[in-house]
């Protein structure tokens, strides 16, 4: 069994050290929920138990993974370079079962001698003593010698990746554990930047496919590019930004991870129109809401994974081998926009049926790409059919008289068409508003304000991902990512953009 060296490891003093700071992290997520709310700032302290939580679940992961490397049954272990040679002779004492003690005895050694050098990684012992160490253990070491080339730290990685638009915040966000933070800030002594920086490029290497030896070596790193393969790539040009380039790449891949994870999910077959899909979804769930339309797409074997992430567009719908998977992304807590891009997104993982793969992306709406687009318009008229019924069209018309073509007088008349004719007022301003940006009419504003209250739409949609996704993901790095994935930092007043201080990097 070839297992990489990158993965996180844990000697025995690690895991004490790990299992005294799951009981601290507990105790003070616990002490979080008797806050006297009167007195407290409630988001501070909901950031605050969202940072516990998410520490917490880092360190029962990996103390998780601890144990499941003990109990593995492996014949090989693979390191990709000398300063990994510590770590991997840790792993096979492990794997071997040998105890501290035990192997201690085999060197004539005091088995304090033994939890010293693995406490520190062998950093202070001689090649001697770890010549020594192998041969107690048992162990055949076999390596090719390249090239010199010294990797890079972590500023320096920092640096790297915001010349092809992957800036500090997403980097924290998005692919670091709170323990990498942690670490890299100098809080955590154990591991330190070399096991961040294993980790992160990782994962780098897996989303963007950068070699490890590009990622932490001195050269540039190329900017992903976007084709799509054996299918039919619809991304605008207007994401041609690398920045743009970046950020589609990591979503492709969450899109790819959710899409396998979700092979076992029955496909049904495809519905023929807007009004019959209208009327699956009222005969299964009775009343046409956002929470309803999304049970319906994961009925069909079409996960939907909601992102919180302030870039440009809302919505994608991606194929891989066949399967459909979309990917929700509106900065508007309107429950009705939320409805229309999951419907238009739904148009499009129906559209090209044939097509093993596909990519489309959805431009924003101001952008003459999207304005110009006929199978935008398609996309946007049958999430308007579904929602409003047949009659969205006629409805807008009859919006349009009675505001006798005045743009100023629309919003009143939205209004009163609505009630007139018993239909959800944010829907029908948000259908409105997409057939004004056909003509360059921005009309946004006045639709947000006809927005009823209701729950975070973000927030329900995560919900739903989370009770239906199988979650059977074999691949650690794909699991963290996506959890990462699935949280919300739309606080960042409250500092989470400055999870890593600059100081402390290097």
């Amino acid at each position: 069994t070839r297992l990489p060296a990158h993965l996180p490891g844990m000697h025995p003093d690690v895991r004490w050290a790990t299992r005294a700071q799951v009981a601290r992290f507990e105790a003070a997520l616990s002490a979080t929920s008797t806050v006297a709310y009167q007195r407290t700032d409630m988001r501070l302290v909901a950031a605050q138990r969202d940072a516990l939580s998410s520490q917490l679940d880092d360190l029962r992961e990996e103390l998780g993974e601890y144990e499941r490397w003990k109990a593995c049954d492996v014949s090989m272990i693979t390191v990709s370079s000398f300063d990994e040679l510590p770590l991997g002779l840790i792993r096979a004492r492990l794997a071997s079962g040998l105890t501290q003690r035990e192997l201690a005895e085999r060197l004539d050694l005091e088995e304090q001698q033994i939890q010293k050098c693995e406490r520190e990684l062998y950093r202070t012992a001689s090649y001697q003593c770890l010549l020594d160490v192998a041969n107690a253990l048992g162990v055949r070491i076999g390596n090719d010698i390249l090239v010199p080339n010294n990797p890079v730290s972590f500023s320096e990685l920092v640096s790297k990746l915001q010349k092809v638009g992957l800036d500090r915040s997403f980097l924290v966000r998005k692919l670091m554990s709170a323990i990498d933070v942690s670490r890299v800030n100098g809080e955590v002594a154990i591991g330190g930047e070399d096991w961040t920086l294993a980790s992160v490029g990782s994962k780098l290497s897996r989303v963007f496919g950068w070699s490890p030896a590009t990622i932490l070596g001195h050269g540039s790193l190329d900017p992903p590019q976007l084709t799509a393969e054996d299918g039919d790539s619809k991304i605008p040009s207007y994401y041609d930004s690398p920045e743009a380039r970046t950020y589609i790449t990591y979503v492709k891949y969450l899109a790819s991870v959710v899409a396998h994870g979700s092979s076992d999910l029955p496909l049904l077959s495809p519905f023929d129109d807007a009004q019959s899909l209208r009327l699956a979804v009222l005969d299964r769930y009775a009343e046409m809401s956002f929470r309803n339309i999304l049970g319906f797409a994961w009925d069909l074997g079409i996960p939907v994974l909601p992102l919180r992430d302030r870039k440009e567009f809302y919505g994608s719908c991606w194929r891989f081998d066949g399967r459909n998977a979309i990917v929700l992304k509106q900065p508007s807590n309107s429950e009705s926009r939320w409805m229309f891009d999951l419907l238009r997104q739904l148009y499009h993982a129906e559209n090209q049926p044939r097509e093993s793969c596909l990519s489309t992306i959805s431009a924003p709406e101001h952008s003459a790409e999207r304005r110009n687009s006929e199978e935008e318009k398609s996309a946007s008229r049958f999430a308007a059919d579904i929602i409003l019924g047949e009659i969205a069209e006629e409805l807008a018309q009859q919006c349009v008289r009675m505001a006798g073509d005045d743009v100023e007088r629309l919003r009143d008349a939205v209004l009163q068409i609505s009630a007139a004719n018993a239909v959800d007022v944010g829907a029908l301003a948000s259908y409105m508003a997409f057939r004004l940006s056909w003509q360059n009419i921005d009309w946004w504003d006045a639709a947000q304000s006809l927005q009823e209250p209701c729950a975070d739409p973000w927030e329900t949609a995560r919900d739903v991902f989370l009770e239906r996704f199988p979650f059977a993901l074999d691949n650690q790095v794909d699991r963290g990512l996506l959890r990462q994935a699935l949280k919300g930092y739309e606080d960042d007043e409250l500092g989470l953009d400055n999870m890593i201080s600059p100081s402390r990097e290097s």
